[in-house]
Parts: structure tokens; C-alpha cells; sequence
């Protein structure tokens, strides 16, 4: 079987369900078989086991994305990745591509990409805000340090908001590294070698402000 990162190579992509095939009919020869047979048979069945990865059809209805359904189902990146290369192995489901590429063109962003435009726009607004209670207090003679503060406090969100972003990237990158050789990396360089940090925004990540920690077959990550 293909690893799962081939078989699902973008966190983009659309999946939907096929309809399951019925069983095929028995052969002519098969159907005359003996009655105490079939009772045999009959006895020695046992529940169906269910499919590898049948868990996960519930979330894939041919609009999520492969990284909504990674938020929604809450099992984290490796178990969907895997669930999703065996029911594409099994014929249960097939990519979704021109719809894939019709959504993208009529929505424009994910939910999540959404929820960071809106908590951008704000932090604008605030900022904004916070400029003309500035002139405000200079004509006023208001407090400089309490003035200053508040200008500063909208760079700073943004610089969170911005932290955040980059660690996302980060995470799903390490999580691509795990599933493309088992293990994770010695040293964040190695997710830029392997090209998992291709798109505009993930070569503008600055790795040299960000501890790795490598312990056993997990792993730490925080901002410096």
C-alpha cells in the first residue's frame, strides 16, 4: 500500500463516498448445495468486522476539506491520514478535485482562514481605536505611559496571532515529516530539506526563533 501522504498529499482536497458495490452473485453450481450445508454454514458466521477506517466516513460528505476534517474529528493528523488511505484502497471513497477547485474560487478561505481575516480586521479596528485615543490624550495631556501602552498593545496581538499561524504550520509539517518516515526530525532545518515547508508563508517562518526539543517519539515546540 502507498503511504498515506501520497495518497492524500494536500490538506486541500475534497473526498466524497462511493456507493457500496453488492456482493456478487453465487455461481449456479454454489446455489445447489446441501441443506445441512447451509445450516453448517449458517452457524459458523460471524458478526462482519468493521472496515479500517469506516470510522471516519461520518465527516467526509464531499464538501470538508482534509484539514476541516482533521478539526472536526479530533483524533489528530496521522489517524485521519491513514483512515483515509485505507477507504481509498478499499474503493470507498474517491478525491473530489473540480469541486475542490470550484469551492476554492467561490469561497475564497476556510473557515479558519476566515476566523484569522476577522481577528486581523479587529486587531486593525482596535488599532485604529487606539491611534485616536492617542491624539486624544497628547491634546488632553493624558498620561504618556498609559498612551503608550495601549498603541503597544495591538502589535503585540498581532505578533501572537502571527505565532500561532507559524506553529500551526509547523505542527502539520513535523506531522507530514512522521508520516513520510516513521519518526520525527532531529532539528526543524531538516522539514525545509524535505520540502514540507514550501508555500509563501511557511519560507517566511524564522526556525531560529523557535526551540525544538526532540524526546524520544515525541516532541516539544515553543517560541523563543
Amino acid at each position: 500500500m502507498a503511504p498515506p501522504q501520497k495518497r492524500v498529499p494536500s490538506t486541500e482536497m475534497v473526498f466524497e463516498v462511493l456507493p457500496k458495490e453488492p456482493p456478487p452473485a453465487p455461481a449456479d453450481e454454489e446455489s445447489e448445495k446441501k441443506e445441512e450445508d447451509s445450516f453448517e454454514s449458517m452457524a459458523n458466521l460471524s458478526e462482519p468486522e468493521e472496515e479500517e477506517g469506516a470510522w471516519l466516513l461520518p465527516w467526509i460528505d464531499g464538501k470538508r476539506t482534509v484539514q476541516e476534517i482533521v478539526d472536526h474529528a479530533q483524533r489528530g493528523t496521522f489517524p485521519v491520514f491513514k483512515a483515509l488511505s485505507e477507504l481509498i484502497s478499499q474503493g470507498r471513497i474517491k478525491a473530489k478535485e473540480e469541486s475542490l477547485k470550484n469551492q476554492r474560487k467561490k469561497s475564497g478561505f476556510t473557515f479558519k482562514e476566515l476566523s484569522r481575516q476577522q481577528q486581523i480586521i479587529r486587531i486593525i479596528f482596535n488599532s485604529i481605536t487606539v491611534a485616536a485615543m492617542v491624539i486624544f490624550s497628547i491634546v488632553a495631556f493624558k498620561s504618556v505611559y498609559v498612551t503608550l501602552s495601549n498603541a503597544i498593545q495591538p502589535i503585540l496581538e498581532m505578533k501572537t496571532l502571527r505565532a500561532g499561524i507559524e506553529r500551526d504550520n509547523l505542527l502539520f509539517a513535523l506531522d507530514l515529516y512522521y508520516l513520510r518516515y516513521g519518526r520525527y526530525p532531529d532539528a526543524l532545518q531538516q522539514l525545509a530539506k524535505e520540502g514540507l515547508l514550501n508555500s509563501k508563508r511557511e519560507r517566511r517562518i524564522d526556525l531560529s526563533k523557535w526551540k525544538y526539543e526532540l524526546t524520544g517519539n515525541t516532541f516539544r515546540l515553543s517560541s523563543l
